[in-house]
């Protein structure tokens, strides 16, 4: 993901791959990423409408940013979960109040830490619906939860794709 200058989009339209507004606080995006060829993708959670909260990658810290200064590849779906609104709420809460400025975790296999020193970006989103609404988004349990996991859990559906 890149920060670049502002400009407004039609997501609806896919006139651009500008991340767009969310339509619920505690939706997500997940956007294609890899990584020496493997596709492992790259999540972040909207902590209202307007903003992220996100683990960008190496040598960055967990941080918040404008959906407008989020670029994002084609294949980028916007999700939302099955829970309450108030679960949604609890966990963009979460991700704002308690899972910024962490440096990078480059583990994946085994991430599902509940008191981390580091956090990638699953992490951080699995994180946040763990200990903020009670609900564990890993869709296949294992030790580790990637992007994809959180995308096939049965609490998490797609609402649009740029195609």
């Amino acid at each position: 993901l890149t920060e670049v200058g502002v400009t407004e989009t039609d997501c609806e339209n896919r006139k651009s791959y500008q991340l767009c507004r969310s339509y619920y606080k505690g939706d997500m995006f997940l956007t294609p990423a890899y990584t020496a060829f493997v596709s492992h993708g790259h999540i972040g959670i909207y902590g209202d409408k307007d903003w992220i909260v996100e683990a960008p990658g190496f040598f960055a810290k967990s941080r918040w940013a404008w959906h407008y200064n989020t670029f994002v590849g084609k294949g980028t779906v916007l999700m939302e979960t099955t829970l309450t609104q108030a679960q949604q709420n609890a966990a963009a809460d979460y991700a704002y109040n308690h899972l910024l400025g962490y440096p990078y975790n480059p583990i994946f296999w085994n991430n599902k830490e509940l008191n981390p020193e580091r956090l990638n970006c699953s992490q951080l989103v699995w994180l946040a619906y763990k200990k903020g609404a009670g609900v564990d988004l890993d869709g296949n349990g294992g030790a580790g939860v990637y992007p994809y996991d959180i995308k096939d859990s049965k609490y998490t559906k797609v609402n649009w794709v740029i195609e």
